[in-house]
């Protein structure tokens, strides 16, 4: 456990001398790694019991939470990974 702290906490030492736009970008494309390394913890120290299918669980719910923000806060997302939501989504 101490490990993964001593891993985890250096490496988020960075986005504090990111722009605001860029820390926002990062949070919406590392969400479902970080969703998937909590489980994977929680599962490895026996608070949660696995799930079938639960990597479609995570896909599901990150994806739904990328399209929500291109929706309401459009301000977020570049407009190049607009324009590649729009051509896969459709227009939404």
């Amino acid at each position: 456990m101490l490990s993964i702290l001593l891993l985890i906490v250096p490496s988020c030492f960075p986005v504090l001398f990111e722009p605001k736009s860029r820390i926002r970008e990062y949070v919406i494309f590392m969400l479902p790694r970080a969703l998937e390394g909590i489980w994977e913890l929680l599962d490895k120290l026996d608070y949660v019991k696995s799930i079938p299918q639960a990597q479609n669980l995570i896909f599901a719910f990150s994806l739904g939470y990328a399209l929500y923000l291109r929706k309401f806060y459009s301000d977020i997302f570049p407009s190049g990974y607009s324009n590649l939501v729009d051509f896969v989504f459709g227009k939404i």
